[in-house]
């Protein structure tokens, strides 16, 4: 059972999500991700800033952001590197995952009418 529990947590999810043409479809829509609606905002605690300082995405998972959704939350937060955050941030932006997922299928659509 382990194995399997271990193997779920360390899932890097989709591939597309790493991809660079996806990234920079995210990038030209950082704009709208900062200021849906959906878009909320996470306040990691006193301890999870020191425990997790230089180390987004550690805090990230802590908070219980996907692996696969981590790039986009650290561009959001206007960092282009996970160990930019500092006890200093106390509140972080989390876009919403249908947001992100609706940029996702259109990238998916233009890159199926391109080929």
């Amino acid at each position: 059972m382990s194995k399997v529990f271990n193997a779920l947590m360390n899932d890097p999810g989709p591939a597309i999500y790493y991809s660079e043409g996806l990234r920079r479809v995210m990038e030209d829509h950082m704009t709208f991700l900062r200021t849906s609606n959906k878009t909320r905002v996470i306040t990691p605690t006193d301890n999870q800033l020191h425990r997790f300082e230089y180390d987004l995405n550690g805090l990230l998972i802590e908070m219980g952001i996907p692996r696969h959704l981590l790039w986009v939350h650290m561009r959001v937060n206007d960092f282009t590197s996970p160990v930019e955050v500092t006890q200093d941030n106390t509140e972080l932006l989390s876009p919403s995952p249908e947001d992100i997922e609706r940029i996702v299928n259109l990238y998916r659509t233009v890159n199926t009418i391109k080929t």
